[in-house]
């Protein structure tokens, strides 16, 4: 809930379609990851809430190739883009408390993933959680 009121608070206190290059590439990139991991994932029908349904099936293709959690980094990469738009502490602020909250839900989403699917182990050595490279 807390990284819906943020993105909710980031997302009416500024423009929502920036005018700065590097903000509008932020914000068109994280929507466009976004778009990307959701037609990916549509078989599995997404979910809001972590969990993982018994028809689920473990999704490696499009950019789960890359990282583990394309849509919260799209959600961090959109984010970013509206605070770069309309910086003021309050809202990098808000910015670090949407990344702590996904980075809480990704870690609790990743132990329900080993728990359901054996070849998760496998699949966590080849990509990176969120920051290719890094995480």
């Amino acid at each position: 809930m807390l990284q819906f009121a943020g993105i909710v608070f980031l997302g009416v206190t500024g423009p929502g379609l920036p005018k700065r290059p590097v903000a509008a590439l932020l914000v068109w990139g994280g929507v466009a990851l976004g778009f990307w991991a959701l037609w990916t994932m549509r078989k599995n029908r997404f979910h809001i809430i972590p969990e993982v349904s018994l028809y689920a099936h473990l999704v490696t293709t499009g950019p789960y190739r890359i990282v583990r959690n394309p849509m919260y980094l799209a959600v961090l990469i959109t984010t970013l883009g509206w605070v770069v738009e309309t910086p003021t502490p309050l809202r990098a602020l808000v910015w670090v408390g949407i990344v702590v909250t996904l980075a809480v839900k990704l870690l609790y989403e990743e132990r329900l993933l080993r728990e359901r699917f054996p070849e998760y182990g496998q699949y966590k050595q080849k990509t990176r959680r969120l920051i290719p490279g890094v995480w």
